[in-house]
């Protein structure tokens, strides 16, 4: 799911999706955003929170403002019964999607946990942050896009998202 949640807000903001695997997600002339969503259930209380790699926080050096989107996405049926061949059958199964707009220093208040472990198969030592929902700024614009909603929170500057492709609620 995570290129085309990518892709999804790249096209509701009106940015350009990164090509390369590594560095910030999305950007244009004037600025630079991080892409992170997790799945929800309708009618279900599920923990929202977002994992973040340590690293990922080094990503906001480009010289232009840097923002975090966090997002949610509900499907129309069980992961488990999802059997598609293709990006586009599996965009189908998404309901709706919602994304929150964050300042890039809002991230700062979390510790991060060294992680390190193995499997038979893989191993991994790296750094993780565990952002949660509840401790978002308050909603300041909330904008109606095909697909979803976009959420602009307290600190981030609507100048900077005037292009977003939808209309204002």
């Amino acid at each position: 799911m995570y290129p085309l949640n990518e892709l999804w807000v790249a096209n509701v903001l009106r940015m350009d999706v990164n090509p390369r695997s590594s560095g910030i997600d999305l950007s244009d002339k004037r600025k630079d955003v991080e892409v992170k969503f997790t799945r929800q259930r309708e009618g279900e209380c599920i923990h929202k929170s977002w994992r973040v790699l340590g690293h990922e926080l080094e990503f906001a050096k480009s010289g232009r403002p840097s923002f975090w989107a966090l997002g949610f996405y509900f499907l129309n049926e069980e992961i488990k019964n999802i059997h598609v061949k293709t990006q586009l059958a599996l965009e189908k199964k998404v309901v709706m999607r919602e994304v929150f707009v964050l300042p890039w220093k809002w991230m700062y208040q979390y510790p991060t946990y060294h992680h390190v472990g193995q499997t038979r198969k893989s191993k991994w030592d790296h750094w993780l942050i565990f952002c949660k929902y509840k401790d978002f700024p308050r909603t300041t614009s909330t904008y109606s896009v095909k697909g979803g909603k976009v959420n602009l929170t307290w600190g981030v500057p609507t100048i900077l998202f005037d292009n977003i492709d939808g209309v204002k609620i």
